[in-house]
């Protein structure tokens, strides 16, 4: 759903948001691009997945570069930013998508032994 309204509203200039699509677009992104490189360590951790957990980790390192980079930073003049921050926005989507596809493959690949067990509701009869 965050990925959907982020690219469902439009962002405004940075580094100012005057428009209301602007503050959804900003902060349903900034929920995703952190929610989702954490669930696919917490996952990579937790079914014992190196892959999905160093995706994961190279995410943040994009996320971190895209915000240094972004014209609102403090220090993306000093880094020169803006010539490179379009492409630090689409490899951060990709290293997203990756981890989305890596977490379901993770979760998909588990055998019948490590499911949840469903709830038995006596019935009556």
């Amino acid at each position: 759903v965050g990925l959907l309204l982020t690219a469902a509203f439009t962002t405004d200039t940075a580094p100012e948001v005057v428009s209301a699509g602007g503050e959804i677009h900003r902060w349903s992104a900034a929920v995703v691009f952190t929610a989702l490189p954490c669930a696919g360590w917490l996952l990579g951790r937790r079914f014992r997945s190196p892959l999905l957990s160093v995706v994961s980790v190279l995410s943040v390192v994009l996320l971190a570069a895209f915000l240094a980079a972004h014209p609102g930073s403090l220090v993306s003049s000093l880094i020169e930013g803006p010539g490179y921050y379009g492409l630090l926005q689409r490899l951060l989507v990709l290293g997203d998508a990756l981890v989305v596809l890596l977490a379901a493959l993770v979760l998909g690949g588990r055998g019948e032994a490590s499911r949840v067990p469903t709830l038995r509701v006596p019935t009556l009869t």
